[in-house]
């Protein structure tokens, strides 16, 4: 590369550079190896797709249509369940149902990041694994299980170390995005952490939020990033079903979710192989059959 400011390559030399390119036959080895590798992954990924579309819809259908089960079995209101109306909401809720502030269900708290933040990165990556936005975007997994950036020691204490599952929202840039987080890390400023809910609200808390993702999006303000203030969602009113409608809830999803999980987790070591086999073919170091 070359120049003072700007670190750029020229044409020529992209056009000039000397590549070794293996035969034919085994170039055709080399890609199906790969192509293995591709499908599976992309095999797993549509079982995830159809995995979290089926918890999204039970929740659509029990917690937006309100045909949950009721004493019966049967879908409540489409059988008649008694719904009242909420002046709060400004509109009708099954009957015995409560509105509620997040901040009545769980504690709501900002990440912290160290600064200056260059001082504390770790580029070992063997120290404490810090969660920032980029790790969860492009992704529409409930999950985030690959956290690229650490920090070292000093910087523990200057943020929000969390245990591995749970549940953070974004307050910066994309806001109002809910993950839960699978790892025992520390949270950069641009997440909002939420922790002291009930087991049987895990599930229900997450699909919630992201039910009011949009009017969350539209209480942020900045003029380069959007920033989402933490009393908003602490502040923000939900429903809370009665009895054991959520643990009911709860069961079922945990049991659809974990295996989402499981797929996720697939994915990345899947895709950690292929990646480092890549070179390792290419560079003649694997050696293998037809």
């Amino acid at each position: 590369k070359t120049g003072t400011s700007i670190h750029h390559i020229s044409l020529s030399q992209i056009s000039n550079y000397t590549l070794s390119i293996p035969p034919l036959i085994t170039q055709k080895r080399i890609a199906d190896v790969l192509s293995s590798f591709d499908k599976q992954i992309a095999l797993n990924k549509q079982i995830n797709q159809n995995l979290e579309a089926l918890a999204r819809q039970l929740y659509d259908y029990w917690f937006v249509q309100f045909d949950f089960p009721n004493e019966e079995g049967k879908p409540y209101k489409s059988s008649g369940g008694k719904m009242v109306y909420n002046p709060i909401l400004k509109r009708e809720i099954p009957e015995g149902w409560e509105v509620k502030e997040i901040q009545d269900i769980c504690n709501v708290r900002r990440g912290a990041s160290p600064r200056p933040i260059d001082n504390y990165m770790d580029e070992s990556h063997l120290g404490m694994p810090w969660l920032k936005i980029s790790d969860a975007t492009g992704d529409k997994s409930p999950f985030v299980i690959n956290i690229k950036e650490h920090i070292i020691e000093e910087g523990i204490a200057k943020s929000v170390e969390i245990d591995e599952g749970t549940l953070v929202v974004t307050n910066s840039a994309t806001p109002g995005m809910p993950k839960f987080i699978q790892k025992h890390c520390c949270v950069h400023d641009g997440w909002l952490v939420l922790t002291g809910y009930k087991k049987e609200e895990k599930f229900y808390l997450f699909y919630a939020i992201e039910d009011m993702r949009t009017k969350l999006e539209s209480m942020a303000s900045g003029s380069i990033f959007k920033n989402l203030r933490t009393e908003y969602l602490q502040q923000y009113k939900i429903l809370h079903p009665k009895g054991s409608i959520m643990q009911h809830f709860f069961d079922i999803v945990s049991s659809i979710l974990n295996k989402s999980l499981l797929m996720s987790q697939q994915i990345l070591s899947l895709t950690k192989q292929r990646d480092e086999l890549l070179p390792l073919l290419m560079n003649g170091q694997v050696n293998f059959d037809l």
